[in-house]
């Protein structure tokens, strides 16, 4: 899919799906540059590295499953951000598909509420082998994720903030969820139990689109 709605720690299935171009008699095959560069936003983590799978097909149904430093290799960037793949052509030019399929996390760095955080991917091969000169075609995808602020105050006195409400969220199911949730580092796991500060505030966030429940558990101190 183009667009999805997922929780912080899920795993995410990527698919890229493209042709294999090809050339006439004469082209220097050695010359031929077929590489696939994938870029993850700060949400986005890769994982599951070992299980990288690239299949290619012909028109036929024959297929090929490629091997790791014998048809392709494969190298990320400093950050760890970029994934970069470039493929051996003479080992895929009997084929006319190729299937990229990865994985990847969505970390408690992901932009919560309306922001996207993208995952841009970009196919660059040789489009004239005389001059050497490529073509960029690229796809992206957008991941969502959403959080819930509460914000706890006196009925009576709307100024008066109360600390110390206790709040777990659940699923539809009445499961209680281990959402992720805010402290002095930033986003961190949560054991699905929050409890307002000094501001009267909790937040509950990297949740999917969905129905909740909130349930408040505990009373701040002198209430009910």
């Amino acid at each position: 899919v183009n667009t999805s709605t997922n929780n912080i720690g899920d795993v995410l299935e990527y698919q890229v799906d493209t042709a294999i171009p090809h050339y006439d008699a004469s082209t220097l095959l050695s010359s031929i540059k077929y590489t696939i560069t994938d870029t993850l936003s700060a949400g986005l983590d890769f994982t599951r590295q070992d299980e990288l799978s690239i299949v290619v097909a012909d028109f036929a149904g024959n297929e090929k499953t490629l091997v790791k430093d014998t048809d392709y290799t494969v190298s990320y960037s400093a950050d760890g951000k970029t994934m970069t793949i470039n493929f051996v052509y003479p080992n895929i030019m009997a084929y006319n598909t190729l299937q990229l399929n990865y994985y990847a996390v969505i970390n408690e760095n992901a932009v919560i509420g309306g922001g996207e955080n993208p995952n841009e991917v970009t196919l660059e091969y040789t489009n004239n082998p005389s001059t050497g000169q490529t073509s960029k075609p690229w796809d992206e995808t957008k991941t969502y994720t959403y959080g819930l602020q509460i914000l706890k105050y006196d009925a009576e006195n709307e100024n008066t903030k109360l600390a110390g409400a206790a709040f777990e969220l659940q699923d539809e199911a009445g499961n209680v969820i281990a959402a992720y949730e805010y402290d002095e580092n930033g986003v961190v796991s949560g054991d699905g139990l929050v409890e307002t500060d000094e501001n009267g505030l909790a937040y509950f966030v990297g949740l999917e689109a969905g129905t909740y429940y909130l349930e408040e558990t505990k009373a701040p101190e002198g209430y009910q």
